[in-house]
C-alpha cells in the first residue's frame, strides 16, 4: 500500500506534470519544425525543378537548331562534292569542290566545338517526371543518331572511294530529307510535352497524361 501511495504522490506533484508537459511540448514543437523544414525543402526542390525545366525548354530547341543546321549543312556539302566529282572536270567544278571542301572542314570544326545533344537530353530525362516526356526524348535521340549515322556512313564511303555512284548519292539525299522531316516532328513533339508538363507543374497538377 505504501508503494501505491508513493506512486500517487509522485504523479500528483506539480513539477512532474510540468516536466512531462514540457517534454510533450518539446516533442510536438520538434515534430512541427521538422514538418515545416521538410515542406520548405520540398518547395525549394520543386522550384529548382521548375527552373531547370524552364531552362531546358528554352535551351533544347536552340541547341538542336544549332547542331542540326551544322550537320545538315555538312551533309549537304559532302553530297554536293560527290555530285560535282561525277561531272566532267572543269575549272568551275574544281572551284566548287575546293570551296565546299573548305566549308565542310569548317563545319566539322564548328560541330566539335558545339558539344552534343546527349547530355542535354539526359538532363531532360532526369528533370521531367512524366513518362511521355522521357519517351519522346528517347525517340528524338534515336532519330538524331539515325541522322548522324546516315551522314557518317556516306562521308566514310566518300572518303574511302572519292567517287560515288549516282544511286548512292541519290539515296543519301533522300535519307537526309526523310530523317530531317522526322527529326522536326520529334522535336516539336518533345517540346510540346515538355511545355505541357511545365504548365501542369506551375498549376500544381502532378498527374501525367496517359
Amino acid at each position: 500500500m505504501a508503494t501505491d501511495k508513493n506512486k500517487i504522490n509522485f504523479w500528483d506533484r506539480p513539477i512532474v506534470i510540468t516536466l512531462i508537459g514540457g517534454v510533450l511540448l518539446g516533442l510536438v514543437t520538434t515534430a512541427w519544425q521538422m514538418q515545416e523544414n521538410r515542406a520548405r525543402l520540398d518547395l525549394e526542390y520543386e522550384r529548382t525543378l521548375i527552373a531547370e525545366r524552364k531552362s531546358l525548354l528554352q535551351e533544347f530547341p536552340s541547341k538542336y537548331e544549332t547542331l542540326g543546321n551544322i550537320v545538315n549543312a555538312w551533309f549537304a556539302r559532302v553530297i554536293w562534292i560527290a555530285e560535282e566529282k561525277n561531272k566532267p572536270p572543269t575549272q568551275a567544278t574544281r572551284k566548287n569542290i575546293d570551296e565546299w571542301t573548305k566549308t565542310a572542314h569548317a563545319l566539322e570544326a564548328k560541330y566539335q566545338e558545339s558539344g552534343s545533344l546527349d547530355g542535354l537530353l539526359a538532363r531532360i530525362g532526369v528533370s521531367y517526371r512524366c513518362s511521355a516526356v522521357k519517351e519522346a526524348s528517347n525517340q528524338f535521340l534515336v532519330e538524331w543518331y539515325s541522322f548522324q549515322n546516315a551522314f557518317q556512313e556516306f562521308n566514310r564511303k566518300w572518303n574511302d572511294k572519292q567517287k560515288l555512284s549516282s544511286p548512292d548519292i541519290q539515296k543519301a539525299k533522300t535519307d537526309r530529307i526523310d530523317i530531317l522531316n522526322r527529326l522536326e516532328m520529334k522535336q516539336k513533339e518533345l517540346v510540346g510535352k515538355m511545355g505541357g508538363e511545365l504548365f501542369r507543374t506551375r498549376q500544381n497538377i502532378h498527374d501525367c497524361p496517359a
